[in-house]
């Protein structure tokens, strides 16, 4: 009717409906984005905090890299978790198509694609990627990039970030890390400390680490090496370049083989944690015995993981001469006479004549902005020795930024000819040379010499290294940084600080340097007397923004000494306005410094000390009237309110000198007033004051006594003390002699009652870490004698918080009276306490492989007679549960109370602990409203009590015990296990628990047990005598019945309730903690230093009126917790 139908399958390499489209997008989004990084370049490297996300992927790595035997690594991917992200789309049909425009490429360039197939070859052949023989995730293409290199001129890089048909790209689901890669700068700096300099690159770093084969899957590849081929799917075994994560994993597995191994090899060790870049080391060392070793260690510890070494290169012939020539950097040959050099974290260095240089890219004149901005880009400076001729490029840069020029837009012809000219003179960068060592050998001491200036068109710093070897002084410029101006426009003042912030940047940037080399001083120069005389002002009275400023450089110059420099001797000068490149070349105030800096510190000039009368950005405010009075001795009294009011003696010596200062300067004229920060003889004078002021309050009338050289108490005539030149009373003692400092041999007396003397033990057990009553009192003692020093130290040390969290324990209030369903009579659970135990493996069947499940033991126990009653239940749920208490109910009666508690006893470490904890929190709801319906009461205990419910972790135990010793580890099935379990009830059941008392002297004696109250007698007890044939009515065997309960009963009153009356523990009447006072919460899980505090809010006594359980205020919410998990504080 309808004519013919064709039917069947037509192929196609996707399911995806490819639709052809044409557009054009014209964006300068990525240029702004390099314009954003080469302006970043020049902020000075400050160390981040740590990211919550980077400290979860370390820990990925920590948990889940492995080693082979071999001694090589192998990690996972770390993925998002981010449930958010889309799953993987299809990205083999873009793999695809990109490799056939590679194949088109490569058919057009012979050399490049042998070089590209035999990367390939070699990838194949090395295993480092294999056919893969299951489907993958995610298709990575892959496409070459050609080098001016001589080991690799061709590297096939993996694009990592192509997106696949979910919009996201491989490297979009992989987390990069934490950046483990140091500084260039200081690498480079590290590199010129010593005289012998070796360079080395670990070969095929990436590819030497493997990755799990759980992760193969989205590392998967195309490849053929002829056109004629199929195309083929392989998986990549190790790392891959193009990844965000690989850096990361390859550098954080260096540092795990230098946890691993390196206590054998410590210099190949420091080396690699701090002069290690990518795959590049560069390390100097003092000798050349030395650099052997090093070089065999690093060669040693690098094969442990697999790895291996090339390109040697050194200023040493003889350190080369041990090391292969195929293992050495092929640009490298020290024996002809030629200069030659290398690469090394882009600085060219010379070994030869062992300097630094530049190498400039000859090219033609760029004549737009876009072409000037890629050709200053390409000057590559991290250290900043060139800094005068970059800023003269940034400036020219930000004056085309002005202009409003297009990026290309060809320059005016007064731009263009000025940048010709510049342009021209960058090759004589070539010229410059940098004497690669900067410390020479036998250096006495190093002092830091910083320089900053400023100008309209921006401003920079400079810092040199000044080294002291006998009478000569070497300089060397160790680094720089310059910032052009801000498009707003600031005033001169304004950008001098901002010079003297970035060169205080620039000097905390060399805190490595600072802990190796240890300088004797640092000295930091500026030529704006405007900025010295805010550096010397008090913040507070300064306008925000040099406020700002102010603060920040006083807390990172905390050691550093400002002087002024006249402008002409500033070496930053020229950093601030720029330099063409021919005058940078021999400009010695640049490379060396002024003059002045090889001649004795003390000859310096002065340089200028007048401010200027009127300071600019001061806040405005009323003139200050102060008024000064002297103080009496009846202040003293005051004063020590003071030290007595003050927590710590470091707080009160500065209370006291800023109070100081602020009298002396008071009656000072304007310029002999203190500012800045308080210096250390300020300090010192504020605790001799204090000490000055206890002595004549405690000791008046020994003072007294000793100036008119009369007998002393016999507590200080020992001591044979004496009034210093400060009128300090001191310890003459006998060790006049000796070696000790001054203040060593002749302490300061203090009296054991003092203020004063508490806050001193206190200092001193803290900077001795919480050290003991001795070695506090050792270490006092060099400075302060304070009479009955030890009994004051262990005073003072048992109202340590933190000593006192340690050594505390938990105490318990007396053990209250037993709970009236203890010791009334009534029926066999009628109150029952339950509890959770397991999980234990059952299985399904009899068969060998029948499946393993979970199975839990509930336990119900009668709070009178100890009764025993076990359910197997299947699973945590609340359905399991409530079948549990019915069965229970079903044979046992309704009870009136059921006892549990809240899980929070459960306090081993093991999941299936948690998980019952859990299970009775959530069930608690659902089963106290199924039990209500019947009149039972579901009752919890308080929480981290489990004395409470002892009747029941008493039976569990038990219960458990008996399990184990039955099964040995065999698995039972679900039938056999409840067998078990019914067997282990009868066996608890029939555990004694009093002598039965008897009036027949001949009869077997036999004891009390809960089968008695359950079945008459015990559960496990000989057979009974058959008695059908007795011919007794039925209401005689009933009274018989009733007789015999009733007879249990009256021995459970008289024999057993006798054996709980003891207190077997908690005997003592402990005085509970008050509402409002502080406690420390115990924790089971936790240290005693973990120990939150919390303030009791509601005590909550038992029925003996002794209070049992209080609510508890912390800082986290209020909980109700038993006193005895609180812990009072100190009194």
């Amino acid at each position: 009717m309808f004519g013919w139908v064709i039917v069947g399958s037509l192929p196609s390499p996707s399911n995806a409906v490819v639709t052809p489209a044409l557009s054009l997008c014209i964006t300068e989004q990525s240029l702004h984005d390099s314009v954003q990084k080469f302006w970043a370049s020049e902020e000075v490297t400050i160390e981040r905090p740590i990211n919550p996300i980077d400290e979860k992927v370390e820990a990925q790595f920590v948990e889940t890299h492995t080693r082979e035997p071999s001694g090589r690594y192998q990690v996972r991917l770390p993925f998002c978790s981010n449930p958010l992200l889309p799953p993987f789309g299809d990205s083999r049909l873009i793999a695809e198509r990109r490799w056939l425009n590679v194949e088109r490429k490569l058919r057009c360039n012979e050399s490049l694609r042998s070089a590209y197939h035999a990367f390939m070859r070699e990838f194949i052949d090395l295993g480092h990627m294999s056919p893969a023989t299951t489907p993958g995730t995610f298709v990575i293409p892959h496409f070459a990039i050609q080098r001016d290199s001589s080991t690799s001129p061709v590297r096939v890089v993996f694009d990592g970030s192509c997106r696949d048909t979910s919009g996201l790209s491989l490297n979009d689901r992989l987390l990069t890390g934490p950046s483990l890669q140091k500084d260039i700068a200081e690498i480079v700096t590290l590199f010129r400390l010593a005289p012998v300099a070796v360079t080395c690159d670990i070969e095929k770093m990436f590819r030497n680490v493997k990755v799990d084969p759980r992760d193969h899957h989205v590392q998967r590849v195309l490849y053929r090496e002829r056109e004629t081929d199929p195309l083929v799917q392989y998986e990549i075994n190790t790392l891959v370049y193009g990844l965000s994560s690989s850096p990361f994993l390859a550098q954080r597995t260096l540092q795990q083989l230098v946890a691993d191994e390196g206590a054998e090899f410590p210099l190949a060790s420091k080396a690699i944690l701090e002069c290690c870049f990518m795959d590049d080391i560069a390390y100097a060392l003092s000798d050349l015995q030395t650099a052997k070793r090093y070089k065999d260690e690093m060669v040693s510890l690098m094969r442990r993981g697999g790895f291996e070494l090339r390109k040697w290169a050194s200023n040493s012939i003889e350190l080369l001469q041990d090391i292969p020539a195929g293992h050495q950097s092929k640009l490298l040959t020290l024996t002809n006479e030629s200069n030659p050099s290398l690469h090394i974290l882009g600085v060219v260095w010379h070994p030869t004549a062992d300097h630094f240089s530049y190498r400039i890219a000859v090219g033609p004149v760029a004549n737009t902005k876009r072409s000037i901005l890629s050709q200053v880009a390409s000057i590559y400076d991290p250290i900043g020795w060139v800094s005068p001729v970059v800023f003269w490029a940034k400036a020219f840069l930000q004056e085309l930024w002005i202009q409003g020029l297009d990026w290309d837009t060809p320059l005016p012809p007064p731009l263009l000819s000025r940048w010709a000219a510049y342009a021209h003179q960058l090759p004589q960068l070539e010229n410059v040379v940098i004497p690669r060592l900067c410390l020479p050998p036998g250096c006495d001491s190093v002092q830091f010499v910083g320089m900053c200036d400023a100008s309209s068109l921006g401003f920079g710093a400079v810092v040199y290294l000044r080294c002291c070897v006998g009478t000569q002084v070497h300089m060397a410029l160790l680094k720089a940084k310059t910032k052009v101006a801000p498009l707003k426009t600031q005033t001169i003042p304004r950008l001098e600080l901002c010079a003297a912030l970035l060169l205080v940047k620039l000097i905390s940037s060399l805190s490595y340097l600072r802990s190796r080399l240890a300088p004797t001083a640092v000295y930091l120069f500026s030529d704006s007397q405007v900025v010295l005389a805010w550096l010397r002002s008090r913040p507070h009275t300064l306008k925000t923004y040099v406020a700002n400023r102010v603060v920040t450089i006083m807390e990172m110059t905390d050691h550093c000494e400002w002087r002024h420099i006249p402008t002409k001797l500033n070496a930053a000068d020229c950093a601030s306005r720029g330099l063409q490149p021919s005058e940078l070349v021999d400009y010695s105030l640049w490379w060396r410094g002024p003059d002045f800096l090889t001649e004795p510190i003390e000859s310096w000039p002065a340089g200028s000390t007048e401010f200027p009368q009127s300071l600019p950005e001061l806040k405005p405010g009323p003139p200050v009237v102060v008024a000064t009075t002297t103080a009496s001795s009846s202040s003293s009294s005051s004063f020590l309110e003071l030290i007595g009011s003050v927590s710590s003696l470091e707080r009160l010596r500065r209370v006291v000198a800023w109070v100081s200062r602020f009298c002396q300067n008071a009656r000072a004229i304007p310029a002999n007033r203190s500012l800045g920060r308080l210096q250390v003889e300020e300090l010192e004078r504020a605790l001799h004051l204090c000490v000055r002021v206890t002595q004549q309050h405690y000791f008046a009338s020994e003072l007294s006594k000793l100036d008119k050289r009369s007998t002393l108490s016999p507590a200080l005539r020992k001591l044979t003390p004496f009034l210093d030149s400060n009128c300090l009373l001191r310890v003459g003692g006998r060790l006049q002699h000796s070696t000790l400092a001054d203040h060593s041999k002749h302490p300061l007396i203090l009296p054991k009652t003092a203020p004063l003397s508490a806050l001193v033990c206190d200092y001193y057990h803290q900077i001795t870490l919480h050290g003991g009553a001795q070695v506090t009192q050792a270490t006092l003692q060099s400075k302060f004698w304070i009479l009955s020093a030890r009994s004051l130290v262990r005073k003072r040390i048992h109202r340590c918080l933190t000593c006192y969290r340690e050594t505390v324990k938990p105490t318990h209030p007396q053990m209250a009276d037993l709970p009236p369903a203890r010791v009334t009579q009534d029926r066999v659970f009628a109150d029952t306490g339950v509890d959770f135990a397991g999980p234990f493996l059952v299985k399904e069947n009899t068969s060998r492989r029948a499946r393993e499940v979970k199975a839990y033991m509930c336990i119900f126990v009668c709070t009178r007679v100890k009764a025993v009653h076990i359910e197997l239940v299947g699973s945590l749920s609340t359905a399991s549960y409530q079948a549990a208490l019915e069965r229970f109910v079903a044979r046992r009666g309704l009870c009136r109370n059921i006892f549990c508690d809240q899980g929070r006893n459960f306090v081993g470490a093991a999941r299936e602990m948690e998980e019952i904890r859990a299970f009775l929190q959530q069930t608690e709801e659902d089963v106290g409203t199924f039990l209500s319906t019947r009149n039972v009461e579901y009752r919890f205990n308080p929480p981290l009590s489990p004395w409470m419910g002892g009747l029941w972790e008493a039976a569990v135990k038990s219960a458990k015990t008996h399990l184990r010793r039955i099964t040995s580890g065999r698995l039972l099935t679900y039938e056999e296990m409840a067998t078990l379990l019914a067997r282990v009830e009868a066996v608890l059941n029939s555990r004694p628990l009093c002598p039965l008392s008897s009036t027949d002297p001949h009869a077997a004696p036999s004891c009390l047990t809960p089968g008695h109250f359950l079945v008459g007698g015990p559960l496990i007890g000989p057979p009974e005598y058959n008695l059908l044939g007795t011919k007794d009515n039925l209401l005689d065997r009933w009274q018989a019945v009733q007789r015999a309960s009733q007879e249990f009963w009256r021995s459970w009153h008289k024999d057993y309730l006798h054996t709980l009356i003891q207190r077997s523990k908690w005997s003592q009447h402990r005085e509970a903690p008050s509402v409002g006072e502080p406690v420390f919460v115990y924790g089971v899980q936790s240290r005693p230093l973990e120990w939150p505090l919390g303030i009791v809010e509601k005590l909550l006594p038992g029925a003996d009126g002794i209070p049992r359980a209080a609510d508890v205020r912390t800082a986290t919410g209020s909980y109700r917790r038993p006193v005895a998990a609180l812990v009072p504080l100190p009194k």
